[in-house]
């Protein structure tokens, strides 16, 4: 099921981002797809927050590859896989872990999709075609 939503401000991706991480559950998955400044940040950062991180600073994994939050109600591995080469490179990020216990947010997520669950939740940004401050979304995978 395909859902559609469009978010006028940054206040109102973050509340859909809350809604969304109290559905997470462990073994979830969520790719996050779209454009440099889309929005999969904000998700990615509220999810984690919203999960109860003690972390004041949420740094982006673009350099790290991977972030990973222990102290939430469920671990959480934030990946970042624009600058990986082969897919076969996920695994050193520790992916089974969180595949079986915990819950991965990942950005660019494309080159490791051959690794990943069929069922993963995605959600795509695009900029809206009439006004570039707005965000349109699509979400796969889950109810909401």
């Amino acid at each position: 099921m395909t859902q559609h939503f469009t978010f006028k401000t940054e206040s109102e991706t973050v509340e859909f981002a809350q809604s969304l991480a109290k559905k997470l559950k462990a073994g979830d998955v969520v790719r996050l797809l779209g454009p440099l400044g889309s929005g999969k940040s904000v998700i990615a950062r509220t999810i984690i927050l919203t999960l109860g991180t003690k972390e004041k600073h949420i740094p982006s994994p673009t350099y790290t590859l991977v972030q990973a939050y222990d102290d939430t109600t469920t671990p959480i591995a934030h990946m970042d896989l624009y600058r990986l080469e082969d897919s076969e490179e996920i695994f050193d990020l520790d992916i089974e872990y969180y595949l079986e216990n915990g819950i991965l947010l990942i950005e660019w997520p494309q080159i490791a999709d051959i690794h990943l669950p069929k069922n993963c939740i995605t959600i795509e940004f695009a900029p809206s075609q009439e006004n570039s401050d707005i965000r349109e979304m699509t979400l796969n995978g889950i109810e909401f």
